[in-house]
């Protein structure tokens, strides 16, 4: 196994990007988080370095270098038996209104690629975005329909 950091990691066995959880104001990416949000987070509200790495790479790198990277974990990690071909974002943690865009460019250069991927996001810019399609499937977080 690579000792390279990589963006991608696994959820129940599908490549998956995760965010570091929390306000943005404490580092975390969870903008649009309620409060029921928080208190049933699966990550049970801890952070770690992998998180950390992920969102800085998406910070500090333009959208051909995080796709590039994205397709080289990627590649490496469904190389394993029983592993799905796609990518899952957001396990926990979201994408930050300064991210929107460039993450939406993210999805659809992977989707040109033709790497299945879905996810959730309490980002409704984000959500809009994303034509959901065969292979594409970005879901929006609530907590009540009625609000």
């Amino acid at each position: 196994m690579s000792l390279e950091k990589r963006v991608l990691h696994f959820d129940s066995d599908i490549p998956s990007i995760y965010f570091p959880v929390g306000s943005p104001e404490s580092g975390g990416t969870c903008a649009f988080a309620t409060k029921k949000c928080s208190e049933y987070c699966p990550s049970g509200n801890t952070r770690n370095k992998n998180e950390v790495f992920a969102l800085n790479f998406f910070k500090e790198n333009d959208i051909e270098a995080i796709t590039t990277k994205i397709v080289k974990d990627y590649k490496i990690l469904i190389k394993r038996p029983y592993h799905a071909k796609m990518i899952q974002w957001y396990v926990w943690g979201d994408c930050l209104p300064e991210l929107t865009e460039k993450t939406y460019q993210v999805i659809m250069s992977l989707n040109k690629l033709g790497i299945p991927q879905y996810g959730f996001t309490r980002n409704r810019r984000l959500w809009e975005l994303v034509p959901a399609k065969r292979d594409l499937n970005i879901g929006y977080s609530l907590d009540s329909l009625k609000k």
